[in-house]
């Protein structure tokens, strides 16, 4: 939120609240919030919110995945084969040196010629249909990465339950920052609204003088330019005010074309508010929920490295197979016919030796992983403990502002009320009541400015104690 005044001799204009979001709001019936309620409903409904819950949903499906890893396995297949040209292997000719060995052992012949070189005849081994099904059932039996992989998804809930609850913390703290834009605003309206209606007044007054010759005419222009000034800043008021109640519907999730009204008052709130000044900084920086994710994300690394480690360790499996065949020489599988099965149960046991330093090295990596983390949680504790006391510092420094501009505005207003009156009796000219109209109202936005800056200083101060 910013704050931009500009004064000049002839009048003010106010600019209050630049928010994104151009868009008008089209009267679908109209929805009221407190600000509790606003930032109950962006818990159950804004854009953010609704992914982080997603995200924690697939991390609970990743935790049965990884457990099915470890749960029996069932493949089944089915192959048919069509030996177009059935594989041909050459046998060499063993019966030629059986008869010749056969003749010189039993009857004493002797060759007349020397003997043939070998020779080799084409045999087809096989039959031109081919068709299997088979099955196969197996079971992780150990794996120290499955162990550790196991324990990883569930450290992957673990941040996913802890990002779910930051983004509900950052998603309170924005509605409550917007909500608090847009009472301001209002309020700020409602009080130059109010200024407007007393000055129409002084200018109606104004104008019968001149009528009667008791004043100079520009006496009336100079009033009617200060009028028209707030006005101006009225309908900028107006404009801004249709923004930030979209940046509102938009962060809360409500579609921007619904209208929607504020229940809070900004009094009620600023009063609770400086109640709450605080003196003491009761900061567990255990609690806190970065904290926390730096742990988890700390543990992450820590089974990172256990994983790597466990590469080291043997594998062991088990498993079972059945498998029935029908061979055929014409493609009659699905009639009556012999199949032929086979049966085999195992186990395997995979033992790694050497990798050459590979997993020697990961586990180096790992380390030092483990060892770059744990520097940035001790990084985080203290930024998170000095963040908690600077946002104490700023909410008591934002308190103080805004009760000596609290006491500025009233002593201002005090003086614009009895120059109205003084400029009425004729004893106060134009031009010095356009100074100290400019004067109140400089002060004013001052004021509203400080109220804005105390309200955010108190969601900055929650944000950074954890309190959401």
């Amino acid at each position: 939120m910013k704050y931009i005044t500009r004064i000049t001799g002839s009048g003010v204009m106010i600019l209050l609240l630049l928010a994104g979001l151009a868009g008008s709001a089209q009267n679908k019936g109209t929805k009221a919030f407190s600000l509790k309620e606003a930032q109950d409903y962006a818990v159950q409904n804004a854009y953010a919110m609704r992914n982080a819950t997603i995200d924690l949903t697939i991390a609970k499906k990743k935790i049965w995945e990884m457990t099915a890893i470890g749960l029996p396995q069932i493949n089944g297949s089915v192959q048919y084969q069509d030996m177009l040209d059935i594989p041909t292997t050459l046998l060499p000719d063993f019966i030629t040196p059986a008869i010749i060995g056969v003749n010189e052992g039993l009857y004493g012949l002797t060759k007349i010629h020397p003997a043939p070189e070998t020779q080799f005849f084409p045999a087809k081994f096989g039959t031109q249909h081919n068709m299997s099904l088979g099955g196969t059932l197996s079971q992780l039996i150990f794996s120290g990465e499955y162990i550790v992989g196991l324990q990883a998804t569930k450290a992957f809930y673990q941040i996913s339950t802890q990002t779910l609850t930051k983004t509900e913390q950052e998603t309170r703290s924005t509605i409550a920052q917007v909500y608090y834009m847009v009472l301001v605003g209002e309020e700020t309206r409602n009080i130059l609204k109010d200024q407007t209606k007393a000055f129409e007044k002084v200018l109606y007054e104004t104008d019968e003088s001149l009528k009667n010759g008791f004043v100079e005419d520009i006496t009336v222009d100079q009033l009617k330019i200060n009028l028209q000034n707030l006005k101006n800043a009225i309908i900028s008021l107006e404009r801004n005010d249709v923004n930030a109640k979209n940046l509102l519907k938009f962060q809360m999730g409500i579609d921007i074309a619904e209208d929607i009204q504020l229940k809070d008052s900004l009094p009620a709130l600023l009063k609770q508010t400086v109640a709450e000044l605080i003196q003491t900084n009761d900061f567990k920086l255990a609690n806190h929920i970065d904290f926390k994710l730096m742990e988890t994300n700390e543990k992450m690394l820590l089974l990172n490295y256990r994983r790597e480690q466990s590469a080291y360790l043997p594998k062991l499996s088990a498993f079972y197979t059945y498998q029935d065949k029908a061979m055929r020489n014409k493609f009659d599988i699905f009639q009556k016919g012999d199949w032929y099965p086979t049966s085999i149960i195992g186990v395997n046991l995979d033992i790694p030796i050497f990798s050459s330093g590979m997993r020697h090295f990961k586990v180096q990596q790992a380390q030092l992983a483990l060892d770059k983390i744990r520097i940035s949680r001790e990084q985080v504790g203290q930024g998170l403990k000095m963040g908690a006391e600077t946002a104490r510092s700023g909410f008591n420094n934002a308190v103080d502002n805004y009760l000596s501009l609290k006491e500025n505005k009233e002593l201002s207003a005090n003086i614009y009320k009895k120059t109205m009156i003084k400029f009425r009796e004729g004893l106060s000219t134009s031009t010095e009541l356009t100074q100290i109209q400019n004067q109140h109202l400089t002060n004013l936005t001052s004021y509203y400015k400080a109220i804005y800056e105390l309200l955010l200083a108190k969601a900055n101060y929650d944000k950074a104690m954890n309190n959401y």
